[in-house]
């Protein structure tokens, strides 16, 4: 687990002590993005977070340090237009200047929708 992962996971166990959120997993679920069936080679993305909200939908949250390489992100929209009853998010941790943090860089999906 990376420094921002730790740091996500701590946040995500913060809204799980308030009831903002049910449940969430580290790197625990592996999604299928293409079909071997259909003679493709298999390919598979594992996110980072999978993300139970109070409502019973699934948000599914990508976290990213300062630099993004672009298979990760290409993985991320696929994953995103083959599963879209989740809802997204790529989120990029950041230093800026003295201070740091995490910025929603990107946002596919669903928000509300029942997985």
């Amino acid at each position: 687990m990376t420094k921002p992962e730790k740091l996500w996971a701590w946040l995500c166990q913060e809204e799980k002590n308030k009831g903002e959120i049910q449940e969430f997993y580290f790197e625990q679920v592996t999604l299928y993005l293409s079909d071997p069936a259909k003679g493709t080679k298999r390919v598979s993305y594992t996110p980072d977070f999978v993300v139970i909200l109070p409502n019973g939908s699934v948000r599914v949250d990508e976290i990213k340090g300062p630099f993004i390489r672009e298979d990760s992100e290409l993985k991320f929209k696929i994953a995103a237009d083959r599963f879209p009853h989740f809802h997204w998010r790529m989120i990029q941790y950041k230093k800026r200047g003295k201070t740091t943090g995490f910025q929603t860089i990107r946002e596919l999906g669903t928000t509300g929708g029942k997985a």
